[in-house]
């Protein structure tokens, strides 16, 4: 049956009473050494006087005596190390890795704290709050275990099989995040905690609390109890940051990209190779950037629980409420060039051979012997950047849920739960940028960090230069989402103990979730300005200095080692104008200046008459979806157990699942050039006639698909053998399903396109330009021209089904003391109808201006099949025999080896023809490389932490290595494939008791501080040329606890 969280399965579980909570207070206050008559008394004093060690003891027992294949850890373990989260805490199980990025698709950005969790190399994880189910409202709908408090929580198991009274769910694994309850204590407690965390680079403390309050008392009509608690955390970071571009072939016989040859040539800038072969095929990359960046999160989590337990001692109620707030700000200034991966204008990044304003800089290019650049100065005639960003996510989960466990006979057990859980999330990501020309860098890629050094001066305004500064774009996407959750099981369980027959359970499930988004999908893009434009802004912020301010990168920008030379200083938009885009639209408009294709958020045709709207901040019709999901469940247990000569302990059973979808929402037809583009919409109209008229700016009406039924059986299978007393042999099989994430589900596109800009002066020197000097600021340099013009689609798929996968686990297990074990698993999980991004051909329909196009639209489809296998090794001791205070030593060790047959995907993310019309889809088809493996999935996953814990004091130092891996099959920017090389990151905390109620401690998060690194795939036989580095704070933190 569905049980309980704090229940375990077997008989000699019995000494395994020691609560839950007793070990969250070993967390949040000091050891004791007062001692009781009172038995449960005695038994929380042991777990506070010896803390992390009885933590890893109940840690222990829960896997020995688990029904399937499992690792734990608890309430003190989850607070022995300074770990932010949940998701940071959960990177020490074996076989469990997380993400070090804001997003896999968008590796341009760092994060300081862990996102995302890999168990077995899939990211097919379900998540669960006391075995039930939960979600977030986010666009994927999963929980973000960063978001939640571990202060919180009691413990967290990671389930690696499954049984048949589990939810269906979990391919990989399935967390369960346990909460605390009353009745897991036998007395009043009371406990604080309070920390102040620095760190290196921010160069900012902030506070964090933690509380809980757990009572229970005696009525005439049954036992009641209550707890509190709650915790609120703020935590910021500093990230610095280099992305290379793309590496491109330069040479004249390329294909990659339109417009034939790329060869260098010795033109007036000269070709900067020594010695020059205009018949060779080089490879350089179209500059770089830099960033610099803050971020702060605030969490705050609430847990509220009453049970009542009957006089007779055979009903338990329990009334949990569970609250989860998160709120993320990042703030950060960017420098890079401006294209698309995919659309570049490769000619317009040249080699300099002298610069005679930097004669000290080695001017002539050094390429490797296969041709790829490794240092050199570069010039470019394409637009460069310097933008700020703000990005805020906020996210909110409400779990109430009501439970009632009832035994009306020794033997027969019944359990009732209903939950309702209510979610929201809303993102603002706002981007305002200054352009500026012909910013010329030396690069160096080789060595362990890229160097750049800007070789112009970049801190001038001068209205009479065209390398003067104009603000460019303006970028702001809103995304709010709501979602809710019903959820209803029974599940009975009646006690046989007759022979081998242990008892037989069975039980319904009944869920339905609702998400609904509003979501404007990047649309809102406009530029602001541009050096062609004779009115508005007028390309130089000179006149306009509110406009602006300088931001310079520090001498200790990457830790000294990255930025060189005097220009560090560059004028950014203001940061605060991100707050409040709308108002700053407003602001430009009343002020006279332009808005050549900015579409002002304030005036958008929200009812949809074609008339724009006033202060209208809403979502356009087509920019909300709804999207519907209901399960029904049902299983069949039987527990089996034998006193044999070799005791064996067994469950069997059968699960059903029924799975059904309905999703509503619209496609969006995004123009390619807006009519406000004064300078190049004219060219468009023109030669694409048919092109304006397709991607006219509307949307579809909203329409409701209604998936097909799913239904299916999932069987598992899970033997115990008690081979010695002391050792376990176990083995687990069983069928298991993911779900599609509720974002993939939703019946939204949107068709856009692309197309490259010719100027009047591209082959000329900027020096040589010839400006309309009647204007004020002149302009300068004309368009002249679009080619290239692409087509593409992308939709999600609300007729996808879910993964399904055949898993097996083998595992032998020796417990040699209490704290001490030795464990080896072998896995192996065949999986078919994997979730893939694939090009497909489709007639799309506009129904508004009555047209209809071929193209290549990108959608999930369910794709490939193939086998994950490995083994997992792990040990753990406290050397107690050792004398005195030796006996205090204690070592963790784990190691994980995965490997991935035929999941590599053979034919990549092409599932159409390259050339669907007359228009090209590169924005599809580019760099679309086969073979790539599984995202996430590192071959070699390594922890080890060193403890210590002997008369009041208590310390470890705990290192985690992954090997490298790819991190994304397709950057958001660089539309390319980007591979994450291997990381490791030590932390450190140490403690001590001062007496019966406090504690205080010292925390050290990432002490190494080595950088993030990441690489770009170049071609098909997986090239890789430098991509970005990041490097973030090393934190210390001082902690006081206390109990009472």
């Amino acid at each position: 049956m569905q049980r309980s969280a704090q229940k375990l399965e077997l008989k000699s579980l019995e000494k395994l009473k020691r609560s839950l909570l007793a070990l969250s207070i070993a967390a949040l206050s000091t050891p004791s050494m007062a001692q009781s008559t009172d038995a449960e008394t005695d038994m929380i004093d042991e777990i506070v006087v010896y803390g992390v060690k009885k933590s890893l003891q109940r840690a222990q027992d829960i896997k020995r005596y688990a029904d399937t294949v499992k690792d734990v850890i608890t309430a003190s373990d989850i607070g022995a190390l300074p770990d932010k989260s949940v998701t940071e805490a959960l990177q020490r199980v074996p076989g469990v890795t997380i993400e070090r990025f804001a997003s896999s698709t968008d590796p341009n950005h760092f994060a300081a704290e862990g996102r995302g969790v890999v168990v077995r190399g899939l990211d097919k994880v379900r998540s669960e709050f006391n075995g039930r189910e939960t979600f977030s409202a986010n666009t994927s709908g999963g929980l973000n275990y960063e978001d939640v408090s571990p202060e919180l929580l009691g413990s967290v198991e990671v389930i690696k099989n499954q049984t048949a009274d589990m939810i269906a769910g979990g391919v990989s694994g399935t967390i369960n995040l346990i909460t605390l309850k009353p009745f897991d204590n036998n007395e009043r407690v009371m406990a604080f905690t309070g920390r102040g965390s620095y760190g290196d680079m921010v160069k900012e403390v902030t506070p964090s609390f933690s509380g809980l309050f757990s009572d229970r008392f005696e009525t005439d009509i049954g036992e009641f109890g209550v707890l509190f608690s709650a915790a609120d955390k703020r935590f910021t970071a500093h990230g610095d940051g280099v992305n290379i571009e793309n590496f491109y072939e330069r040479s004249a016989t390329q294909t990659e990209m339109p417009g034939g040859s790329t060869a260098l040539t010795a033109d007036f800038y000269a070709d900067g190779v020594t010695p020059f072969d205009s018949t060779a095929t080089y490879h350089t990359p179209l500059g770089g950037g830099i960033s610099s960046g803050s971020s702060e999160r605030d969490r705050t989590g609430l847990t509220t629980s009453l049970q009542w337990q009957n006089p007779e001692e055979n009903m338990v109620a329990t009334l949990e409420y569970i609250r989860s707030d998160s709120s993320e700000t990042l703030r950060e200034h960017v420098l890079a060039p401006g294209f698309q991966g995919f659309n570049a204008d490769v000619n317009s990044v040249t080699l300099l051979d002298i610069d005679p304003s930097t004669p000290e800089i080695e001017t002539d290019a050094v390429f490797d012997a296969n041709g790829r650049f490794q240092s050199g100065s570069l010039h470019f005639d394409l637009p460069y950047y310097a933008s700020v960003r703000s990005h805020q996510v906020d996210n909110t989960i409400e779990d109430l849920s009501l439970g009632l466990e009832f035994s009306p006979t020794d033997r027969l057990h019944i359990e009732l739960y209903a939950q309702n859980l209510d979610a929201t999330a809303k993102v603002r990501n706002n981007t305002i940028a200054n352009g500026f020309a012909n910013s010329n860098m030396h690069l160096d890629v080789t060595g362990s960090t890229p160097s750049i050094r800007y070789l112009q001066d970049t801190r001038a305004l001068d209205a009479d230069n065209p390398q003067t500064y104009y603000q460019a774009f303006i970028l702001d996407t809103h995304v709010d989402a709501e979602g809710d959750l019903q959820s209803y099981s029974a599940d009975v369980e009646f006690d046989i103990d007759s022979g081998w027959m242990r008892s037989v359970s069975s039980g319904l499930y009944f869920s339905e979730r609702e998400q609904r988004i509003q979501d404007d999908d990047y649309a809102n893009w406009g530029g602001v300005s541009a050096t062609w434009a004779s009115d508005g802004l007028k390309s130089a912020l000179v006149d306009h200095p509110e406009l602006y301010n300088a931001f310079t990168y520090g001498s200790d920008f990457f830790g000294r080692n990255l930025l060189s030379g005097e220009n560090r200083t560059f004028l950014f938009p203001h940061m605060s104008n991100t707050f409040n885009v709308p108002a700053y639209d407003a602001y430009l408009e009343a002020a006279g200046i332009s808005n050549v294709q900015r579409v002002n958020r304030y005036l958008r045709d929200i009812d949809g008459d074609g008339i724009p709207d006033t202060n209208a901040l809403g979502y356009l019709p087509y920019e909300s979806s709804v999207t519907k999901e209901a399960r029904t469940e049902a299983y069949i247990r039987v527990d089996l157990e034998s006193d044999t000569t070799i005791p064996i302990s067994a469950n069997l059973g059968l699960r059903y699942v029924n799975y059904d979808v309905e999703s509503t929402g619209s496609s969006r037809f995004i123009e390619i050039i807006p009519p406000t583009n004064t300078g190049f919409y004219p060219f468009y109209e023109a030669d694409y006639p048919e092109l304006v008229e397709f991607l006219d700016g509307t949307g579809t009406i909203a329409r409701t698909v209604d998936a097909d039924s799913f239904d299916t059986f999932l069987p598992s299978v899970n033997i115990n053998f008690g081979v010695r007393d002391d050792v376990v042999v176990r083995v687990a099989a069983s069928k298991a399903l993911f779900f599609p994430d509720l974002r993939r589900l939703r019946n939204t596109g949107a068709y856009r396109g692309s197309y490259t800009e010719h100027w009047l002066y591209d082959d000329l020197e900027p020096a040589t330009w010839s400006c309309d000097w009647t204007v004020t600021p002149p302009r300068c340099n004309e368009p002249s021209g679009i080619s290239d013009v692409g087509i593409a689609g992308f939709r999600e798929n609300p007729e996808l089904e879910p993964e399904k996968a055949v898993q097996f686990d083998v595992t032998t297990e020796w417990y040699f003391a209490e704290v001490g074990s030795l464990t080896f698993a072998l896995f192996h999980k065949k999986i078919k109808d994997l979730i893939r991004q694939k090009n497909v051909t489709e007639t799309v329909e506009n129904p508004g201006s009555g047209t209809e196009m071929t193209m290549s639209v990108r959608l999930p489809v369910n794709e490939g099949e193939g086998t994950i296998k490995g083994f997992e090794i792990a040990y753990q001791q406290f050397y107690t025999f050792l004398p005195g205070a030796w006996s205090g030593l204690g070592l963790q060790l784990n190691y994980t080896y995965i490997d991935q047959n035929d999941l590599n995907d053979s034919r990549g993310d092409l599932g159409a023809p390259n050339d669907l019309s007359a228009y090209g889809d590169s924005r599809n088809t580019f760099r679309n490389f086969t073979n790539l493996g599984l995202p996430g999935l590192s071959e070699d996953t390594f922890n080890t932490a060193l403890m210590y814990e002997y008369n009041g004091i208590s310390a470890r130092i705990a290192y985690n290595w992954r090997s490298d891996y790819l991190l994304a099959r397709r950057d958001a920017n660089s539309y390319s494939a980007i591979h994450a090389d291997s990381y490791g990151t030590m932390d450190a905390s140490l403690w001590y008791t001062i007496n019966d109620s406090l504690k205080v401690g010292l925390e050290g998060v990432n002490l190494t501080a080595d950088p993030v690194k990441t690489s770009t795939q170049l071609n098909q036989e997986g090239s890789l040329t430098p991509k970005s580095r990041f490097v973030t704070d090393k934190r210390y933190a001082v902690s006081l606890r206390a109990r009472f």
